[in-house]
């Protein structure tokens, strides 16, 4: 009888070769005279490949029964996993964007409708027009029109830069700043997906439970991937669930879903008291950082920028603790696949999947110079500033 820990370890070329052989040289094969050439080494070989090939299934399988491995493995595995409840892994979502739009008076009036096609790039973030009804610009009146980011993800919750038109009617001028209506997500990790298939047990029952919500936020508001539900916080017998995305504090309409969705009477049980969405307030965290470097690696200025501002992405609601010298950690080019975060009087961890850089020697200066505290209802927002020397 096979073991579990036996059945969820794949087995090895070498090892299955050995036990073969060692095996045909019990029963009397002069094993130790076949050359790597020969007909019958070849013919153990190929069977202990077929061997090795049965049991990666066989682990696989295995492993879907240990969550902790199944996080790890390729997405279809986790998929199959998700189907026993019924659901599937959400999509990345592109980012919605609401553009205040004017046009000069020589290329007046500009009517911009359903299928006009607008496209903006701000940085390296193009977004294109989803205009819902048809908005005219006469040269003095500004409208605003909506957007969508034409890659989904979380690089389209930021526009870098000076907007411009890269496709569109000419003359259009933007006279205030892009709001972010929708943010963008990723896809849904594995590790994501696992907690929300989980969660969704925790409807059966009572299904007010503390689990239940890891499944009905992401679910009715997939672009919300923050979320902290707080007892009691408004009125005795209330529930507060306090909403952040990818990138920053929810928007208003991620907010209203998520509130349309725990407030129906087909979730909220009767005789609860009020529940209220609302978004996190955001945590505005300036990083200047100063690295020396040893030259080996041209991109170490974006390298250390996309990392701390990944790692605030991925930080918990408040009240949480970001540790400076994780920040120096992974400044430096740590890999920080998985981090545990102070909050309040226990921890949790966070998956930033932080794969980590080359190139870095030392840190010269840093504006952190202790750990920072994430207030209550606060989601942190990272800017880095950073010079290589």
């Amino acid at each position: 009888m096979t073991t579990y820990a036996e059945a969820k370890t794949a087995l090895t070329l070498a090892a299955v070769r050995t036990e073969r052989l060692t095996a045909l040289s019990t029963g009397g094969a002069p094993v130790a005279g076949w050359s790597a050439n020969a007909p019958q080494r070849i013919a153990v070989d190929h069977d202990s490949g077929m061997l090795v090939a049965e049991s990666v299934i066989r682990a696989a399988i295995a492993g879907m029964i240990d969550l902790s491995e199944l996080a790890s493995m390729d997405e279809d595995w986790c998929d199959a996993f998700a189907a026993w409840f019924g659901e599937t892994r959400i999509a990345a979502i592109a980012a919605e964007w609401d553009i205040e739009l004017s046009c000069t008076t020589a290329a007046a009036p500009i009517t911009i409708t359903p299928t006009t096609v607008v496209q903006i790039q701000a940085g390296s973030v193009v977004i294109e027009s989803i205009a819902a009804v048809s908005a005219t610009l006469n040269g003095v009146a500004s409208q605003i029109v909506r957007f969508r980011a034409r890659v989904a993800g979380t690089d389209g919750n930021s526009l870098v830069g000076t907007p411009k038109v890269i496709a569109g009617p000419a003359g259009l001028t933007f006279p205030g700043a892009p709001a972010l209506a929708t943010s963008g997500r990723d896809a849904e990790t594995n590790s994501e997906m696992i907690t929300r298939c989980l969660g969704k047990w925790a409807r059966l029952g009572a299904g007010w439970t503390t689990d239940a919500f890891d499944y009905i936020i992401p679910t009715a508001a997939p672009t919300v991937t923050r979320w902290r539900v707080r007892r009691n916080a408004v009125g005795e017998g209330t529930v507060l669930a306090v909403l952040a995305n990818a990138s920053t504090a929810a928007t208003g309409t991620e907010v209203d879903d998520v509130q349309a969705a725990l407030d129906s009477s087909s979730v909220k049980p009767w005789g609860s008291g009020a529940f209220e969405a609302i978004a996190a307030t955001e945590d505005a965290l300036a990083i200047t950082i100063t690295v020396v470097g040893d030259g080996t690696n041209a991109n170490l200025q974006t390298d250390i920028e996309t990392a701390l501002e990944a790692l605030g992405d991925a930080f918990p609601l408040g009240p949480a603790t970001l540790d400076v010298n994780l920040v120096r950690g992974v400044a430096l080019g740590g890999a920080y696949p998985v981090i545990s975060v102070d909050i309040g009087d226990t921890t949790t961890t966070i998956t930033p999947d932080l794969p980590g850089f080359s190139g870095a020697v030392s840190i010269s200066s840093l504006s952190l110079s202790s750990s920072h505290d994430v207030n209550t209802d606060e989601v942190l927002v990272i800017t880095a500033t950073v010079t290589v020397v």
